[in-house]
């Protein structure tokens, strides 16, 4: 905000109120001067108020001799404090949220929910968001590295910021080596999956990957989550832990079904029900 109206700002310290002891006086004289003014007149309007206050300061208080300057402020200011201010800048000053963030090694940045891309230089880095109303801009060491228009999409990628072979980072960057190595741990079939989607792009897609390889080291059952993986690649199922959990569901339902289903004979299959069938939820009943 200094830099837009180009001026000075020079506080006070914490807690040292004779620093601006002028100021301060003020605060209590104008604060006196409202409630006299509502004393006398209980059913003012804000609006009136403001009208009284703006009379009282221009031709009461301003008209008043200083104790310190023995001058009258309002006149100082006409005659000579008036004719030194520079003039408002012609554009209205732009009211912007700041936030500090650290570059993840996808290269993304997130703020409010959404994700905005920054050059491969700074990953890792801590970095300076301002977002404006409908722009957002991205400084490191006060210099704009990046900059992007907001919209209603998730990401926000300028596609610059990414080295010029995203692929080949696969074998040589410690974070996605390391993300591979859990995967093969987990399984072959897994392993692959992970592979395929930082094939797409490995940096968009790194967080994605994460996700999964997070969640298949959850499931204790290492067989299932690689048959969950090759049902996902056979039928291009979106990879993504939510996804993975709900074909490990269903694997485990299936798993379950044909489980009873071998306790009991071909004639006798037809008349097993689900534990659902004897659960009655009508009102007053168990």
């Amino acid at each position: 905000m200094a830099e837009h109206y180009d001026c000075f700002i020079d506080p006070a310290r914490v807690q040292k109120p004779k620093d601006k002891g002028k100021v301060e006086r003020d605060v209590q004289t104008v604060r006196q001067a409202v409630r006299m003014e509502i004393v006398l007149n209980p059913s003012i309007t804000l609006a009136e108020l403001n009208h009284a206050m703006k009379r009282w300061a221009l031709h009461e208080y301003g008209e008043r001799v200083h104790g310190t300057t023995r001058e009258k402020p309002l006149a100082v200011f006409t005659e000579r404090e008036k004719a030194a201010l520079k003039p408002l800048p012609h554009q209205r000053f732009d009211i912007s949220t700041w936030k500090q963030a650290t570059v993840h090694p996808d290269h993304y940045i997130q703020f409010k929910g959404k994700a905005f891309s920054v050059p491969t230089a700074y990953v890792t880095k801590k970095v300076w968001i301002r977002a404006s109303e409908n722009t957002l801009r991205v400084f490191y060491e006060e210099r704009l590295i990046a900059q992007h228009v907001i919209t209603n999409a998730y990401r926000h990628t300028d596609h610059n910021h990414f080295p010029d072979n995203v692929r080949a980072v696969l074998d040589r960057s410690t974070v996605h080596r390391s993300l591979l190595e859990r995967a093969a741990g987990i399984g072959e079939d897994f392993h692959r999956l992970i592979r395929e989607l930082l094939e797409i792009h490995a940096y968009m897609n790194l967080r994605r990957a994460q996700g999964l390889v997070t969640a298949g080291e959850e499931e204790n059952d290492r067989e299932l989550v690689n048959r969950a993986a090759q049902l996902m690649r056979q039928h291009r199922v979106r990879a993504t832990s939510r996804d993975l959990q709900g074909v490990l569901e269903k694997l485990r339902t299936e798993d379950e079904q044909k489980r009873h289903a071998s306790l009991f004979s071909e004639a006798s299959q037809e008349f097993v029900r689900d534990i659902t069938y004897f659960i009655n939820n009508q009102e007053g009943h168990s």
